[in-house]
């Protein structure tokens, strides 16, 4: 059975959401009123959409055929180097970071369901740059020395450290956080190819853990899986679809009010922009208050705050930077973002730059990943954002090092056996 390369299916899934929730208006209109707004059902952002997608999917075969592609993971395998982690040092770094997340919050209360979203997302700087950038990349890290570093980690090390992930996504409180933590780790391990039943068998997964963290962290759902189900299919289609289909009904009427320009100051984070611009215009520099704002205006004071936003799709910025005509173009510039990220993963894999390859995984799971789905050009480039995964990458480089300098006899001095490519079954 062919592979496919999971990388590249990620962004098609994400722009799938809001597609899946304009065909289900487009088949019951009248079951939506709060998206038609009182007025007659058009199927135009159904088909703008559409087009949006084929266009994207065009950009990527054109740069196939043109050979603009990715390397192949060699078969051979990588060589060892002293700076790359050993099994007891992933052991170590798991523990630790199981007791840096066990201290951000009650686990008793977790456990139990007693503890809220609000309560848990609002836990500290420190739980964001552990749980969202840390720790994904620490086990992309493990599951690309598993992969393509033979005899450098084992099964088991790859378990400890994908099970200490996912709970730690499930502490960031959002339904979809224990499976973006360890989004990163499945690339790894599925770099050179997957084949079409095991994106199935994880997607199925990946559903069963988002609707058991719904039952889990909203007070109104808890216990109640059908409930749960419905609550999380319609935050999943119907409200990805809205932004799209009002967005686009507006640009077709010439009556849409959203200045782009202002969005991309959002590069110079929330704090500074508080310090320059009222906060009652806030909302303008954010691409995703802007969009709210356009729809809700009633709730302009909630935006500003940060209490209420909606999250359009890159198409729907697509629309707003280049016009109703020129939409295509954004999907063109997500399809070369996309495919640049992919060759610079499989290049820093080929040339042994594990930790640089780990933190470009997450990358392409919290920026780019985040910027197909909630749009906003200006969050590629986040400083923060970039501070933190370079702080990262130099502590993914520098805890093998402590450790061979701390330790007379560390793990990494151990001699380590590196099978050939034709008995190797993980190098293939």
């Amino acid at each position: 059975m062919p592979k496919i390369n999971l990388m590249s299916v990620l962004p098609l899934a994400m722009l799938s959401l809001p597609e899946i929730g304009l065909v289900l208006i487009d088949l019951d209109p009248s079951r939506y009123q709060f998206i038609l707004e009182d007025r007659p059902y058009t199927s135009l952002p159904l088909i703008i959409h559409s087009l949006f997608i084929l266009a994207f999917l065009a950009a990527l075969c054109l740069m196939s055929l043109a050979r603009w592609g990715t390397p192949k993971i060699p078969l051979s395998p990588v060589k060892a180097e002293p700076w790359m982690m050993s099994r007891r040092t992933v052991y170590l770094v798991s523990l630790l970071l199981a007791v840096l997340v066990l201290n951000q919050v009650d686990v008793i209360a977790l456990l139990q369901g007693h503890l809220e979203k609000g309560e848990i997302r609002t836990a500290g700087a420190g739980q964001a740059v552990i749980i969202k950038y840390f720790a994904p990349s620490f086990f992309a890290y493990v599951c690309l020395l598993y992969r393509y570093v033979p005899g450098k980690v084992s099964r088991k090390a790859v378990f400890t450290a994908g099970a200490v992930t996912f709970f730690a996504g499930l502490t960031l409180g959002a339904k979809a956080g224990a499976v973006f933590t360890i989004m990163p780790g499945v690339l790894a391990l599925f770099l050179s190819g997957i084949r079409v039943r095991t994106v199935v068998f994880l997607g199925l997964g990946g559903c069963i853990a988002i609707v058991g963290a719904g039952m889990t962290f909203d007070k109104f759902n808890r216990g109640d899986f059908v409930g749960t189900l419905h609550y999380v299919a319609d935050r999943a289609f119907i409200l990805e679809a809205e932004p799209p289909y009002k967005i686009v009904r507006r640009a077709a009427n010439e009556s849409l009010g959203i200045d782009y320009f202002p969005t991309l100051a959002a590069v110079a984070t929330n704090t500074v922009l508080r310090l320059m611009v009222p906060n009652d215009t806030m909302y303008r520099y954010s691409f995703s208050g802007a969009v709210s704002a356009e729809m809700y205006p009633g709730k302009i004071d909630e935006i500003n705050r940060g209490e209420w936003n909606h999250t359009p799709d890159v198409m729907v910025e697509g629309i707003v930077a280049f016009g109703f005509y020129n939409f295509w173009l954004m999907a063109i510039i997500a399809a070369v973002v996309g495919r640049v990220l992919i060759r610079m993963v499989r290049t820093s894999v080929q040339e042994g730059r594990i930790a640089f390859a780990s933190v470009l995984l997450t990358y392409f799971v919290f920026m780019y990943l985040a910027w197909i789905n909630s749009a906003g050009i200006a969050s590629l480039v986040h400083p923060l954002a970039l501070m933190t995964l370079f702080f990262v990458w130099l502590l993914l480089r520098a805890i093998p090092v402590s450790t061979r300098i701390l330790g007379s006899k560390s793990p990494l001095t151990e001699p380590i056996i590196i099978p050939s490519a034709e008995t190797d079954p993980r190098s293939v």
